[in-house]
């Protein structure tokens, strides 16, 4: 029998409650799932239903039943399995409650892994996952195996992915809420990555040990003859090693070829490569085309990317910088005199080197709402010289960007906190600023 038949054995029939659906897609597509499979599938959210609009709207038509804007105890003992979205905290009382009366609470990519006959490389860390991940992936794709993405990396439903045979390889980007999923489960990928480890979700977690507790989770399962690659320079990382019981590879951003050609900004990318090049050493890759590959890789979407240019003036989305160390790599990366839209809402993250670096790096500051800004702007007031302007809302902190700017300046998006304060995540806020570009863009189009 396929892994995809045995999952659908065994959940066929069985009363399934989706616990959070969310606004990416995936959640959704976690449910359109089980309701193909013949399980009897109930949803619920705390968001209500014109909030979950997107997801509602693919499961049109679907036998769903649902629950909106709230969680019920009762839905949560009337039901054979819960399915838990990764946004939900792993100790809610109500998944606890099902816990004590023996329901099981669930993941989906930790499902998968469940099920899955074939090779799993696993990458997570602070900072850097989503490009290691796809650095990897395109190195792995040379060969002749079938490499598919999977955990973060992809907005459908990782069940969904187990159609691919015993000889397909995953490479799969795990948070640390995922990874709770693979520590129920108690599995590791074959193949595990740790970019690096910095304080985040500290408004989660009731400490950094907590944090990379779950991020150990990655390797924690491994057999001895599997393997974790750590970053050598990372003082997290190189503690994590003494819990390590399958193979330890190190690397760090020296063991990037300095004749190689790597089109990302910032060194910090150096370390993502090095970490994608270890990966592809263990697989055999050539070394003429684990260069090419590189040479040719270009800016991942909302990671340092140049999304336009108006009047000289270029236009950094990195809105997925959602910790100070995040926006000091980015401030670092770029060497032109940068306006910089910062601020947002807090994870009771230190600020560490960031008010200094901004200092260091940045022509003037444009501070976005939340409630890490006030913050913020109380840790730069030591530096009197530095513009700091303070705009009602996003739209009008990036028109002031704008006049600010001069040609040869770069408008960098980094905002180092979370955008809860006016966008429900950083990828709608990243949307935003590009599309408020796109129609600068535009109107340099009618000038011409």
């Amino acid at each position: 029998m396929t892994p995809f038949g045995k999952l659908k054995r065994d959940f066929a029939g069985k009363k399934v409650l989706i616990f959070g659906l969310g606004v990416l897609g995936r959640g959704a597509d976690v449910a359109k799932l089980f309701v193909e499979i013949g399980a009897k599938v109930t949803a619920t959210d705390i968001k209500t239903a014109p909030k979950l609009g997107p997801s509602l709207k693919r499961l049109r038509g679907l036998p769903i039943s649902y629950i909106l804007g709230r969680h019920r105890a009762e839905d949560i003992v009337n039901t054979d399995v819960i399915i838990r979205n990764p946004g939900v905290p792993w100790n809610h009382h109500l998944l606890e409650r099902a816990r004590q009366v023996g329901i099981p609470v669930l993941m989906d990519t930790a499902l998968f892994m469940r099920y899955f006959e074939g090779t799993s490389v696993g990458i997570t860390g602070t900072r850097g996952k989503t490009t290691t991940t796809l650095l990897i992936r395109a190195l792995l794709s040379t060969g002749n195996r079938t490499v598919f993405l999977a955990g973060n990396a992809t907005r459908k439903a990782n069940c969904r992915l187990l159609t691919h045979s015993s000889q397909s390889l995953a490479v799969m980007e795990l948070s640390s809420w995922e990874l709770q999923g693979f520590r129920d489960e108690r599995r590791s990928p074959n193949i595990a990555v740790v970019t690096n480890l910095y304080a985040d979700h500290l408004n989660t977690y009731k400490s950094m040990e907590e944090y990379a507790a779950d991020k150990e989770t990655i390797f924690l399962f491994q057999n001895k003859r599997e393997t974790v690659i750590l970053n050598r320079e990372n003082p997290y990382t190189k503690k994590m090693a003494e819990r390590v019981r399958s193979v330890v590879r190190w690397f760090s951003k020296e063991d990037f070829p300095s004749s190689w050609k790597l089109p990302l900004r910032g060194a910090h990318n150096f370390e993502n490569a090095a970490a994608a090049l270890k990966v592809a050493d263990l697989f055999g890759v050539p070394k003429d085309i684990e260069a090419r590959v590189f040479a040719g890789f270009s800016a991942v979407e909302h990671r340092l990317e140049t999304v336009g240019r108006y009047r000289g003036i270029e236009f950094v989305n990195d809105t997925t910088a959602t910790t100070p160390i995040a926006t000091i790599k980015a401030l670092q990366a770029i060497n032109q005199p940068t306006i910089l839209l910062v601020g947002g809402n807090s994870k009771n993250l230190p600020l560490e080197e960031l008010p200094g670096e901004i200092e260091k790096h940045v022509k003037a500051v444009v501070i976005l709402k939340g409630t890490g800004s006030r913050l913020l702007v109380k840790a730069l007031k030591p530096w009197k010289d530095l513009k700091v302007y303070y705009p009602s809302a996003f739209d009008q902190a990036v028109r002031t960007a704008i006049k600010l700017a001069s040609p040869g300046d770069v408008v960098l998006l980094s905002p180092a906190f979370t955008s809860f304060a006016e966008f429900s995540n950083e990828f709608e806020r990243g949307e935003r600023f590009n599309s408020l570009v796109k129609g600068l863009t535009k109107r340099k189009e009618r000038e011409k």
